[in-house]
């Protein structure tokens, strides 16, 4: 009886100890592969997309290294290449990529280094638009200046108005519009004191078709329906309002909705009409455009229209007939009774 009962509990303890041996060869197994699943998981590549900004260094050659910005479509432009598309992919493609691109102008370029600097994901946003090289959307991992807003979208362009920049902010869901004079940058000058916020908008005007920067002669004639004609002295680019002003401001009768302005490009002279009462009532930065050495501004009398001069006519006229009428009407009265 006792070998029978031995016999029979053999193989149990058997399958026992087969069972644990078995569990434990699969957890020692199972966790060199977990171990391994998160270090895959947390290296996982990054991959660029529309909005990253990211440092391109070429050893080497300075003029190829820059920091560019993907635009909305994912693409970057780099000197003497292009347009390079490389959104999808992670920096280590995008060397790559760049690599053959920046080979067929220099065929000694065997290392290219892109580092990400900044996400679209955490960085914040800023557009611009207008007279620039590359308007549209940018995102840095810092609050930018000025002058890095201006360098991600490649500069302003030749005709760029930058005395009368437009700055866009939403604020509690209403638009402010607020106009800057950005020409100090490139003259190493003051910097506005209004700072950028994560959203804000710049909108560089372009100048009229035709008109140039640079002074002709001196002084633009003013006059009409201003306090003081004259030739207002000015040597450079100055707001139509304070050359205005500089002629002792517009009169009382003035119309501020047509004042006319000419600007002589070579031997034809271009007229345009200007509406100032947008610009006061509004802020339209297209009520005072910037006025030239050269040009002539001629403000317009107010006149009111036909009904608003002959109305008080009419009503006197009325006014008198019905008079005599009730005097005519009492005197009758006065023979009946």
């Amino acid at each position: 009886m006792f070998r029978m009962r031995t016999k029979k509990s053999m193989p149990v303890c058997q399958d026992a100890r087969r069972l644990v041996g078995m569990s434990m060869l699969l957890i020692a197994v199972l966790m060199p592969m977990q171990s391994l699943a998160q270090v895959v998981g947390n290296n996982d590549p990054v991959r660029l997309a529309p909005g990253d900004v990211i440092q391109v260094s070429v050893p080497g050659r300075p003029d190829f290294s820059t920091i560019v910005t993907l635009d909305a479509s994912g693409k970057v432009s780099v000197p003497q290449v292009g347009d390079v598309a490389l959104s999808g992919l992670t920096t280590s493609e995008a060397e790559f990529v760049l690599r053959q691109r920046l080979r067929l102008f220099d065929p000694s370029i065997d290392k290219i280094e892109i580092i990400l600097q900044s996400s679209k994901e955490s960085g914040t946003t800023f557009f611009i638009i207008g007279a620039v090289a590359r308007p549209g959307e940018y995102t840095f991992a810092y609050v930018p200046s000025y002058w890095d807003l201006l360098r991600a979208a490649g500069g302003p362009s030749e005709n760029a108005n930058l005395r009368q920049v437009r700055h866009i902010r939403e604020v509690e869901g209403r638009t402010q519009v607020s106009q800057l004079d950005l020409s100090s940058l490139l003259e190493g000058g003051d910097v506005p004191d209004l700072e950028l916020l994560p959203g804000d908008t710049l909108v560089l005007p372009a100048l009229l078709d035709g008109i140039s920067a640079v002074p002709t002669t001196r002084g633009v004639k003013v006059f009409g329906a201003v306090n003081v004609p004259t030739v207002v002295d000015i040597s450079e680019p100055t707001p139509m309002l304070d050359v205005l002003m500089l002629a002792g401001a517009p009169a009382g009768n003035s119309d501020l909705e047509e004042i006319w302005w000419l600007h002589p490009v070579g031997d034809v002279s271009q007229t345009q009409i200007v509406d100032m009462r947008e610009y006061l009532r509004w802020g339209d930065p297209l009520g005072n455009p910037m006025v030239y050495p050269g040009d002539t501004v001629r403000v317009e009398y107010f006149e009111a229209s036909w009904f608003r001069r002959t109305l008080p006519l009419i009503l006197g006229t009325l006014v008198s007939i019905g008079t005599l009428y009730l005097l005519w009407d009492r005197i009758e009265n006065d023979r009946v009774y």
